[in-house]
């Protein structure tokens, strides 16, 4: 068996498995939140900033696209 047959095997296999437990328990998540306290402040303005750069990645090529749209509107024009 090939090396790319054994790993999309094992992928499928992956895919299709069903478990029946939860992916973290509460006593997990408790952890993790325990941990994350102390830097809750660094968090937030992870995520905050995040956002800022997830819409400023989506303004720029809007932005670019009304500007060629003003050039091509006044291409035809004199100054």
């Amino acid at each position: 068996m090939s090396m790319d047959r054994v790993a999309w095997s094992s992928l499928y296999n992956i895919t299709r498995a069903s478990s029946g437990s939860k992916p973290f328990s509460k006593a997990t998540l408790k952890r993790v939140f325990s941990f994350a306290r102390p830097h809750r402040g660094k968090l937030i303005a992870f995520v905050l900033l995040s956002i800022v750069m997830a819409v400023l990645a989506v303004a720029t090529p809007v932005l670019a696209g009304q500007v060629v749209d003003a050039i091509i509107a006044h291409q035809g024009r004199t100054w």
